[in-house]
């Protein structure tokens, strides 16, 4: 495998991304651009995995800011509320709130004012 071929590295639902993928993706990253967007939702989690620990993947993000998208476009504030409940999203919170680490804090969407049936 070739070293350091790609300047950006873009991961979608890497909630799905085993430590082990992770680390081949590493090494694929160039290091002077060291550009990564790692998108996840731990809602969605539906493999069991625990979250990344970003240094044993191989990646730098200590002194780094996430960035968080808050706004949830996808779904109407019915669907949300919810989902919320199915997952016990406010008990994660709550519990995750007590980490040093603001990359692995789960966040309440904020949801558009679009209304809609409850779903069933």
């Amino acid at each position: 495998m070739k070293k350091g071929i790609y300047d950006a590295i873009l991961v979608d639902e890497g909630q799905d991304f085993a430590t082990e993928w992770m680390q081949g993706l590493s090494q694929l990253l160039n290091e002077r651009s060291d550009s990564l967007l790692f998108c996840y939702d731990p809602a969605q989690n539906v493999f069991g995995r625990k979250k990344p620990n970003w240094k044993t993947a191989g990646f730098k993000v200590q002194g780094k800011k996430p960035t968080e998208l808050k706004k949830s476009y996808r779904n109407t504030v019915e669907i949300l509320q919810v989902a919320t409940r199915f997952c016990k999203l406010e008990e994660r919170v709550a519990q995750e709130q007590k980490t040093d680490n603001p990359i692995d804090i789960t966040l309440f969407p904020d949801p558009l004012p679009r209304h809609g049936k409850l779903p069933i």
